[in-house]
């Protein structure tokens, strides 16, 4: 028997949902909270792509990656400029994201791993926001 989840974790590429104006909603608000936040904008993207349009997990995370590569060089780009890099600190995080990603991406390629991403996706999203309502409250 499986659950929602583990079929919309195990759904293949190509049974995607077409883009409506709620996608294009979506996608614009993750762009701006991107722009000033930042903080969990991968999360996001990848909530949208597997929850909302249906895209296949590993396809979604993909997209997630390219689309977070390029907020990351304009935000690099803009912060080299006005000078806010702490270059060792850099360097170090660039090899760690490195290696994270080449794992990651490795162990994406089985189905098991589908699923585990998932569940793990959405404890991530579940505990963000018990945070958030824990944070708000107790101030």
């Amino acid at each position: 028997m499986h659950t929602k989840f583990k079929k919309i974790a195990l759904k293949k590429v190509g049974a995607a949902k077409p883009i409506s104006w709620i996608t294009h909603i979506l996608f614009l608000i993750i762009g701006i909270w991107a722009g000033i936040i930042v903080l969990d904008t991968a999360t996001f993207i990848l909530f949208t792509l597997t929850i909302h349009l249906g895209v296949d997990l590993l396809e979604s995370n993909a997209i997630k990656s390219a689309v977070c590569l390029i907020i990351l060089i304009v935000a690099s780009f803009i912060f080299y400029i006005e000078g806010q890099i702490i270059w060792s600190t850099a360097i170090l995080l660039s090899i760690g994201s490195y290696l994270g990603g080449y794992l990651g991406s490795k162990l994406a390629m089985s189905e098991k791993s589908r699923v585990w991403l998932f569940r793990l996706l959405i404890s991530v999203i579940i505990f963000e926001i018990i945070s958030m309502l824990y944070s708000n409250i107790s101030t």
